[in-house]
């Protein structure tokens, strides 16, 4: 049984994720979430942003079992990490989210759109933001920004289903700062990951913390 694969990156949820939804409505799949090594030690990336991604990954992870299915970590260069499932269970398609990041992502994305095309393997990306990707004119922009940002908010699907657990696929552990390769984390207070906590913040400022937030902010 070849996998469909939908591949988290820095879209950690359940609700309002159109690859999850469209994968699910498939069949079984793999929900997988890459640490890159490359990601990790770059410039812009500190060991506060690590525990953050961990504390949003195990919530993730909390909801995927809610809904039948588990979140799987690996560690790892890709495409590598895709050519080793590749070569051990099989690869139908992949699913994800477009990202936008940085230039170590933009360039990881190419790599692996190559090394599907060429495997043969679909990459089904979805946008998630005002970013559009291969505009031919500029002038197109902002009605197609306009349409994505009146996008109704996707529910979460009912189900994920699983691969079946004879495939006996392996999961690495949520990373610690010594296996990433970084320094010990700064004691500071941090924003808390996960949705929920995402909803709680969001809410404090729309509520309480933001009430002045136009009048009194810096010009």
């Amino acid at each position: 049984m070849a996998l469909q694969i939908v591949w988290f990156r820095r879209d950690l949820r359940t609700t309002d994720h159109a690859p999850l939804v469209a994968a699910a409505a498939r069949g079984p799949c793999l929900c997988l979430f890459v640490y890159e090594p490359e990601l990790l030690q770059a410039p812009d990336f500190d060991p506060t942003h690590l525990e953050f991604l961990n504390q949003s990954l195990a919530s993730l992870h909390s909801d995927l079992q809610r809904l039948g299915n588990q979140l799987v970590l690996r560690v790892g260069r890709l495409p590598d990490v895709f050519i080793e499932l590749h070569r051990e269970f099989g690869i139908s398609a992949i699913f994800g989210h477009e990202e936008t990041g940085n230039w170590i992502s933009y360039q990881r994305d190419r790599r692996v759109r190559a090394w599907a095309k060429a495997a043969g393997i679909p990459c089904h990306e979805f946008p998630s933001n005002g970013v559009v990707r291969r505009l031919s004119s500029r002038d197109d922009w902002s009605a197609i920004w306009k349409q994505r940002m009146r996008h109704l908010v996707i529910p979460e699907p009912s189900e994920v289903p699983a691969v079946p657990v004879q495939l006996s696929i392996t999961s690495a552990s949520l990373l610690t700062w010594q296996q990433a390769g970084l320094t010990a984390p700064r004691v500071c207070s941090l924003q808390a990951g996960g949705r929920q906590q995402a909803i709680d913040c969001l809410q404090s400022f729309l509520q309480v913390r933001g009430r002045n937030y136009r009048s009194e902010m810096s010009s």
